[in-house]
């Protein structure tokens, strides 16, 4: 509203910005293009109020931004604040923040009774794989929850043939964190609804059996869990058409009650994951700072290199959302 920028405009910033930052056939380490310096800027300066933009920050401050419909679906940390040809991305002075909602709507949960659930890489059946197209393997999904496994006490792994959903399910209420590395996909015939297909067999049972949905987790109580790290592909991206917007996979588990969630825009490659995945839980447990300041910092530690600015594909797809200020 302060803005004044008209709804059709938005649409087609956010829908050109998106296409810009997230394609995959870009080389994600090639030095930012001027074109894209300059298209980023433009929308800056039409989506940025002068105070963001323009004052420059001695160390990061926090930016906490409220987006939804199909604003919800752009990665304001990549729009370009230089006016100099250069590129320098919102991330480069702000820790940026995503909201689901100003305040929370929960009551305090009860203590976590165990030190974390971790799953990864889960054993597909034949069946689950064929109908839901799913080919390929992630092994750097199981090297993630190696490393992670020894930087959280008491972590139960569930890695596998191990797991499965009655196995998450049973777990995922009572544990302060929640980390899952694995496949996250659109429903073939449901667009809006995401999906993550764990171990099992269908023969016999429901396909639900070895699927978790968005309703799934909105059914849960996820109260007690202060972060959830859902490292997969497009696990924080919304369904976006012209007149509905469907919550993203980390929508619904901050809907379930969880403080915090890490995330992803958009596809994200499975060597890439593990390293990004394995340095964040590194440097999180080796210092007192917030998760949110430890993955913003991590992605600042990627912007650049000395052939110059790193395409925003590259270090911009894991962000970070709260359930609320």
């Amino acid at each position: 509203d302060k803005l004044a920028v008209p709804v059709a405009e938005l649409e087609r910033i956010v829908t050109g910005t998106w296409a810009r930052v997230s394609a995959e056939q870009v080389d994600p380490l090639a030095p930012v293009d001027s074109d894209l310096d300059g298209s980023l800027r433009a929308r800056a300066l039409q989506l940025l109020p002068p105070e963001i933009r323009d004052i420059p920050t001695v160390s990061p401050g926090s930016l906490y931004i409220s987006a939804d419909g199909f604003l919800s679906a752009l990665p304001f940390e990549t729009l370009n604040l230089a006016s100099d040809g250069s590129y320098v991305p919102l991330l480069a002075r702000w820790d940026v923040i995503y909201l689901r909602r100003s305040r929370s709507l929960f009551p305090a949960g009860a203590p976590a009774t165990t030190g974390g659930l971790l799953v990864s890489n889960p054993a597909l059946s034949p069946e689950t794989r064929r109908r839901l197209s799913v080919s390929e393997l992630l092994p750097g999904a199981s090297r993630e929850v190696t490393d992670v496994a020894v930087l959280i006490k008491n972590a139960t792994v569930l890695d596998g043939d191990d797991a499965t959903k009655p196995g998450v399910v049973a777990m995922w209420e009572s544990v302060p964190l929640v980390y899952v590395a694995a496949h996250f996909l659109a429903h073939p015939e449901i667009p809006f609804l995401t999906l993550l297909p764990l171990a099992g067999t269908e023969s016999g049972t429901s396909p639900d059996a070895v699927l978790i949905d968005v309703g799934d987790v909105r059914a849960a109580d996820l109260r007690r869990c202060g972060l959830v790290v859902l490292s997969g592909c497009a696990t924080g991206a919304p369904y976006v058409s012209r007149r509905v917007t469907g919550p993203s996979f980390g929508d619904a588990v901050l809907d379930a009650g969880a403080r915090r969630v890490i995330q992803t825009f958009w596809s994200v490659d499975d060597d890439y994951a593990y390293r990004h995945v394995s340095d964040f839980f590194r440097l999180w447990k080796a210092g007192d700072e917030s998760p949110a300041r430890v993955l913003n910092q991590l992605r600042r530690d990627e912007l650049d290199t000395p052939d110059g600015p790193v395409h925003p594909h590259y270090w911009a797809a894991f962000h970070v959302k709260d359930a609320n200020l």
